[in-house]
């Protein structure tokens, strides 16, 4: 019997070697403390000037498949009367929605937004709220977060009003227009992520796509109006401040690490045509930021 737990003593021991001596297990009880913030991309619409988002509760779960009813969800404590400026949270700049401790090494699998409402405000009409119709009273996020054995998590979600607000009537320049919401949401861990920036010319758009998933039917929009649906992520030319006054740069933030190909878009130019020029295989990798100066495009 000696000899039989010698050898387990053994083998476990050489397991820890082959591992490497820096392997670390959760202890029973230990939790990580993981952080939520919200960021958006612009919209390419001059006619908006600001899209409001409340939500009435925001909750996850450690399971991929329990279902909306499952007594498994855990509420993340957040301040339903706070009203979040879609528009201002782009170029990198995110806020925060709260924070809840969630036991180490466990994952996050599933992200829900309850009772969200929106509101869009017009460029001609600033004084005017109008409501805009959502799908569902939840917006879901499935994906695979680990949560770290020590530190913080902090998960960034991407609320796309770009790809997510939709004209349903009307002309979008307060002529009776109505919205509705698809929404489109994605979450990326802040750590992991990196991001593209440089100079543009003053009215230009940059949209980012995973390597080798951009067709050029993209830039024709779709039965919702949406152009370049299928970019992670995109970024319009933001004027400089102070000394950096009439400059002109874009930011692509929140990009999980990987190569990306850029369509660059003139949207000064007429809007029966699409000038545009493409910046091929850039890559991002975590914690770092790509720079890339986009040029004037030649028709």
């Amino acid at each position: 019997m000696k000899f039989r737990v010698s050898m387990i003593l053994l083998a476990v021991t050489a397991l820890f070697m082959v591992l490497g001596c820096d392997v670390l297990l959760p202890a029973d009880g230990e939790t990580t403390n993981v952080v939520f913030n919200l960021t958006d991309a612009p919209v390419d619409s001059v006619d908006i000037q600001s899209v409001f988002v409340k939500f009435g509760g925001l909750e996850i779960n450690e399971s991929g498949t329990a279902s909306e009813s499952d007594s498994s969800w855990v509420s993340v404590p957040i301040d339903a009367t706070q009203e979040y400026d879609l528009l201002s949270l782009t170029g990198g700049t995110a806020a925060l929605l709260g924070n809840v401790s969630l036991t180490a090494g466990t994952q996050v699998n599933q992200i829900r937004f309850l009772e969200p409402t929106v509101e869009v405000v017009e460029t001609a009409n600033p004084d005017i709220r109008k409501p805009c119709t959502l799908p569902s009273q939840s917006l879901k996020i499935v994906n695979a977060f680990d949560v770290p054995l020590t530190g913080t998590l902090t998960l960034t979600v991407d609320f796309d009003v770009r790809k997510s607000l939709i004209v349903t009537g009307g002309s979008g320049s307060g002529q009776g227009s109505t919205y509705r919401m698809k929404p489109v949401l994605r979450a990326v861990v802040d750590n992991e992520a990196g991001q593209i920036s440089g100079s543009i010319p003053e009215g230009y758009a940059v949209y980012a796509y995973k390597d080798g998933t951009y067709l050029d039917t993209e830039a024709t929009a779709d039965a919702d109006g949406v152009v370049f649906g299928n970019s992670v992520t995109s970024a319009k030319a933001v004027e400089g401040e102070g000394d950096e006054a009439g400059t002109w740069h874009y930011t692509l933030a929140f990009l999980e690490a990987g190569t990306y190909d850029l369509i660059v878009v003139d949207l000064n130019a007429d809007p029966d045509v699409v000038y545009s020029t493409s910046y091929p295989n850039v890559v991002v990798t975590s914690g770092d930021a790509t720079t890339l100066d986009i040029v004037a495009i030649v028709p």
